[in-house]
């Protein structure tokens, strides 16, 4: 008898440190990286490497647990291996104009297409020396995909964010 009553107090103490108010338990995780941000008014703690992730919108702010990196950019998507001149993109993202640059000129025929994410191709001209200016003005804000292609051969192929 005497057990059954030790092991409810117990018990009852466990559960009256976990309810009362002020000792409100966190949730641990483990990950690689994370920060906190104290402000006057808010504190954001935030993680990155977590496997889920939830989105909560409401009253014009949008807060995201979990990865966070909203200022990552992939420009690169594949590069032909053994290819011995380097070939960028910038800006990226845009708002007009996307440039092309080698740092030697580029084998004859040599050509880009833009795409759009349905695989839709937008745009397709030859490359012009050193540096080549592509017009995306016309486009609505999106994410493209911009190969540079040599004898049908994908050479490198870019993410463009349109803004």
């Amino acid at each position: 008898m005497k057990l059954k009553q030790l092991l409810f107090y117990f018990l009852f103490y466990l559960a009256t440190i976990a309810l009362l108010p002020g000792n409100a338990q966190s949730q641990v995780v483990t990950a690689t990286s994370g920060g906190n941000f104290d402000g006057s008014v808010h504190s954001i703690s935030y993680t990155i490497g977590e496997m889920a992730t939830t989105t909560l919108d409401g009253g014009g702010i949008i807060l995201t647990q979990g990865f966070q990196q909203p200022r990552l950019i992939v420009t690169a998507i594949s590069e032909l291996v053994g290819i011995t001149y380097s070939i960028k993109a910038y800006p990226n993202p845009t708002t007009d104009v996307v440039n092309l640059a080698t740092d030697r000129e580029l084998p004859a025929g040599s050509l880009y297409q833009l795409f759009d994410m349905n695989g839709s191709r937008m745009d397709e001209s030859q490359l012009d020396g050193l540096v080549t200016e592509i017009s995306v003005e016309a486009l609505v804000p999106a994410v493209y995909l911009l190969k540079i292609i040599n004898s049908n051969q994908t050479l490198k192929t870019f993410k463009i964010i349109k803004k």
